[in-house]
């Protein structure tokens, strides 16, 4: 059903939430237990791009940042693919 809803044309994963400024991937790189499946759809996706990957939330936190703090086995992975894709943690990007 994710699968389905992300694919649709009005789904736009830029969209960051009013409480955080987090987008979907800044949720997922954190909360992604099991595999890499979400991550690769959101990387996948039509809307995504270098603004998605590296958006810094209120806290100037990017996806790659909030993936440090997941602590499932998949932790390595996801981390390995985001910077695959070219993520930066909030140090490494110019204020």
């Amino acid at each position: 059903m994710l699968k389905n809803n992300l694919n649709a044309n009005e789904v736009d994963i830029s969209f960051v939430d009013r409480e955080n400024a987090r987008n979907a991937l800044h949720y997922a790189a954190e909360h992604n237990k099991r595999d890499l499946k979400t991550i690769n759809m959101l990387l996948g996706h039509s809307s995504f791009s270098e603004k998605v990957l590296n958006q810094q939330d209120e806290f100037g936190y990017t996806p790659l940042d909030y993936a440090f703090y997941n602590f499932s086995s998949c932790k390595k992975d996801i981390i390995e693919l985001l910077q695959s894709k070219g993520a930066k943690r909030r140090k490494e990007l110019k204020p």
